[in-house]
């Protein structure tokens, strides 16, 4: 897990990082919790960590960072990071956190570190949402901090997906968010307890209908969802891969029938450049059909 910094506050002074990279306040106490600030209008609730984005430059992340609490009117700005947004993340790990302490996946696998995660990227409201079944990869420590929007992301569900992304959404993925329709963490599928999905699903659920995104993209199979009924008017659209002479499916619908949906085969799946960019071509028109 990892270590929270000790922070000093004062209620008077701004934000900022010093160059230990932690957030220092000045004055009054010391504590190995994160910051509360309360005032007439917000909770405000940063994680303090010692290690910042790899990939951003020190005086970037001062900028994202740093805000000005005015003490006579009780009014803060925080430019690019919203402390709402951060808020609600913190909350949703404590809820999963609870489910992931009663999953049967857990239950099974003991003395695995796997974790959870909730997102990859920062929670932008009403901005587009991609993600996949679950977060994979082994021996990972537990999710504590709010994620960066840049830093390195090459692992191939990412780095084989942005070419896609661009070409048919527009969109870079460090302007959307990433999560994944399961938050618990396992290698592989076939270590993942099928029950967990009851768990997992209504925190992912939440997390949508607080991001409340103009669209979004699922990166493999939707069974999971299109099965427990939270797809609306599920349309299913095939294609035959010339290359392989196989059949590629990509389906649309309403994602808890209210938000336009689509789902393109999982980025490491294994069909042709061309078939792969029909169906997207496809499943991004009717989204965009589902967004007028």
């Amino acid at each position: 897990m990892t270590n929270k910094t000790n922070y000093r506050m004062d209620l008077e002074g701004t934000i900022i990082l010093d160059d230990g990279r932690t957030l220092h306040l000045k004055k009054i106490q010391n504590s190995a919790e994160p910051i509360y600030f309360k005032n007439t209008f917000n909770l405000i609730k940063l994680e303090l960590t010692k290690k910042l984005s790899e990939t951003k430059s020190h005086q970037q992340q001062i900028q994202e960072i740093k805000f000005h609490i005015k003490n006579k009117n009780h009014t803060h700005s925080l430019p690019e990071m919203q402390m709402e947004e951060i808020d609600f993340f913190h909350h949703l790990l404590k809820e999963t956190e609870i489910a992931f302490q009663i999953s049967a996946t857990k239950e099974k696998h003991p003395e695995s570190n796997w974790n959870f995660a909730i997102c990859d990227t920062p929670i932008q409201k009403k901005c587009g949402l991609f993600f996949g079944l679950n977060w994979g990869g082994d021996n990972i420590d537990q999710q504590t901090v709010y994620p960066p929007k840049y830093k390195d992301r090459n692992w191939k569900f990412i780095s084989a997906s942005r070419q896609f992304f661009r070409e048919y959404l527009s969109s870079e993925i460090e302007d959307l968010n990433y999560s994944n329709l399961c938050f618990f963490r396992s290698p592989n599928l076939n270590k993942f307890v099928s029950s967990d999905w009851k768990l997992g699903i209504p925190l992912f659920k939440k997390y949508t209908e607080y991001i409340n995104p103009p669209f979004c993209l699922m990166l493999g199979d939707p069974e999971k969802l299109s099965s427990n009924n939270h797809i609306k008017d599920l349309k299913t659209h095939e294609i035959v891969d010339e290359k392989t002479k196989r059949r590629v499916y990509g389906f649309s619908g309403q994602l808890f029938g209210k938000y336009p949906f689509g789902s393109v085969p999982h980025p490491e799946s294994q069909i042709s450049t061309s078939a792969r960019n029909s169906i997207w071509q496809i499943v991004t028109s009717e989204i965009k059909k589902s967004m007028l």
